[in-house]
Order: C-alpha cells, then sequence, then structure tokens
C-alpha cells in the first residue's frame, strides 16, 4: 500500500476478542491497535513524513474510516478523526511520531501509540530506506491490584504484542522518555 495513494490498501484484521473482565470501545482500540499499527509498520517513513505534512488529516481520516469500516458490525464510534492530535518529535535520535487517542474509558484503551523509524538521522543517510524498521508502542489504561488506575506501556509487532508492565503518567514527554528505555535494548 502507498501512503500517498489512500485510496488502495489491504484491509486490517479485525480486532482480536477482548477478555470478559474489560469491555473497551471497539473503535478506540482497534484504530490504536489494530488499523493504525498495520498501517504505520507496513512502511514507517512514508507514515511519518505524511503525518509530518499537510496530508496529515486526510491521512488520520483515512485511517479511521478504515477503523469503521473493519468495526462497522459494531455501530458507530463514539470519537471523531479531529480528536485525534499528532505530536512530531524525536525519542532519542530516532524520529518518532505520537498520536494522542481520546481519553481512554475503559481498560486496554490507548492514551497515546508512537511509532518511531529506527532512522539514525544524526548519522549519514543510508541508501536503503524501504526496509526501515521501526517500532510500535502504545500507553494503555489499565488497573493495579487495588484497583487503582495505571498506565501500561506496550509494544506491538505485525504478529507479537509485548506487555512491559506500570508505564509513566499519561504525558507526551513521560510516554516518549520511557519508549527511549526500551528502543536500544
Amino acid at each position: 500500500m502507498s501512503l500517498f495513494n489512500f485510496g488502495k490498501r489491504k484491509q486490517p484484521e479485525a480486532p482480536p476478542p477482548q477478555p470478559s473482565s474489560s469491555s473497551p470501545r471497539d473503535h478506540h482500540y482497534a484504530f490504536a491497535h489494530v488499523v493504525f499499527r498495520t498501517i504505520a509498520l507496513e512502511n514507517p517513513l512514508a507514515c511519518l513524513s505524511t503525518l509530518a505534512s499537510e496530508r496529515s488529516q486526510e491521512f488520520l481520516q483515512f485511517a479511521y474510516d478504515a477503523t469503521c469500516e473493519t468495526c462497522q458490525e459494531h455501530g458507530k464510534p463514539d470519537f471523531s478523526v479531529n480528536e485525534l492530535e499528532v505530536h512530531l518529535g524525536r525519542a532519542g535520535k530516532y524520529p518518532c511520531a505520537v498520536i494522542q487517542m481520546p481519553p481512554p474509558v475503559d481498560v486496554t484503551e490507548a492514551y497515546f501509540v508512537a511509532l518511531v523509524a529506527l532512522l539514525d538521522t544524526t548519522e549519514e543517510t543510508p541508501t536503503e530506506l524501504d526496509n526501515v524498521e521501526a517500532r510500535y508502542f502504545t500507553l494503555e489504561k489499565g488497573m493495579s491490584f487495588d484497583d487503582s488506575e495505571q498506565t501500561v506501556l506496550c509494544e506491538w509487532s505485525d504478529s507479537t504484542h509485548s506487555n512491559y508492565g506500570s508505564g509513566p503518567e499519561p504525558t507526551v514527554p513521560a510516554f516518549i522518555q520511557q519508549i527511549m528505555s526500551f528502543i536500544d535494548r
């Protein structure tokens, strides 16, 4: 799929079933954990450059529409694409985009998602840019054993999910700071 041709895309997989103790909103969960992740990891540099361009809102609308299509049997979403906010920056030496989601309501819903391209822009630009590796993180609403709210830092790849446990306060700087501790491992 070319991110610059939003009309053609492979269909994202349906969201996996959620544990019965949790009932995240389908559209919220699917956007952060399935649809945007699929798009972002397919071509991380194109994703980052589009988010940094004047087409950023159009690109988010494309991902939002794909989410609505994926979750069509669950009714209409309870948030709009206008509630998504893009924060561009760096996670250490790597370019990074953080998407701020509408505030999470239930466990496993994300405060933020982050795409980090493992391309050190402080060094000479590599000649091979088609297969740049990337990392995809979520900061999710969690619950502790005493039922107090907490955040949970997670990472997703094409096929795996890693839960790193308690996350930072739900702010963009704190999220990026904690991500940096996992990137160079």
